[in-house]
């Protein structure tokens, strides 16, 4: 179990399927991530998500 890496709870908003797999669109309302340099492809941590 990992500590202190949650920077905020979100909802998933959206479930679509795409040709390389699924794609999720995750409401996180209020949050500022500390790297806004996000590029597609880029990966991220989803609690409960392979």
């Amino acid at each position: 179990m990992f500590t202190g890496l949650i920077e905020t709870i979100g909802r998933i908003h959206g479930i679509a399927s795409t040709p390389g797999g699924k794609r999720l669109v995750v409401d996180v309302a209020n949050w500022t991530p500390r790297n806004s340099n996000f590029e597609h492809g880029d990966s991220i941590c989803v609690s409960g998500v392979c």
